[in-house]
């Protein structure tokens, strides 16, 4: 039986583990689409998805991970230089695809793919990313076309 402890420590180690950067640019066919070939911080998500997000991360994530993003041993911040030194030069993709598979914990799988990409807008918003016109998508296989950089 895996203990609560354990399970927060392997999340823990899965969130902050590397990935390869896979994906060509694609350019996006549609106005509503997920931008193509960019970075997190050319405004891939609005303001309203941020805030959407928000509302999701209070209610799923917050008690594990704290209400300003910080996390607390064992579980990781998603907010901060060690979230952004973990994440940065992978792509959107991987962060969708890591957040909506173990999250949340124990529940894994839990919430709609919309509401797995929205709280990504807000976490991607609350690392200093600036907001745009157009929503992430989370069935846009443009996803792996957008690098989380250091560049806000």
């Amino acid at each position: 039986m895996v203990t609560r402890f354990t399970a927060v420590a392997l999340f823990a180690a899965v969130l902050a583990g590397g990935f390869a950067v896979s994906g060509a640019c694609v350019p996006a066919s549609a106005a509503d689409a997920t931008p193509a070939g960019k970075a997190a911080g050319d405004g891939i998500f609005t303001t309203d998805q941020s805030k959407r997000g928000e509302a999701i991360y209070n209610a799923n994530c917050a008690m594990c991970h704290q209400p300003d993003l910080g996390g607390k041993e064992p579980v990781p911040e998603l907010a901060g230089d060690k979230w952004l030194a973990h994440w940065l030069n992978h792509n959107v993709g991987e962060l969708f695809t890591r957040v909506s598979t173990t999250m949340p914990q124990g529940k894994p799988g839990s919430l709609t793919h919309d509401q797995y990409i929205d709280v990504i807008a807000f976490i991607i918003d609350a690392n200093g990313f600036k907001s745009g016109n157009t929503e992430l998508k989370a069935d846009s296989p443009d996803l792996k076309t957008i690098t989380i950089s250091g560049q806000h």
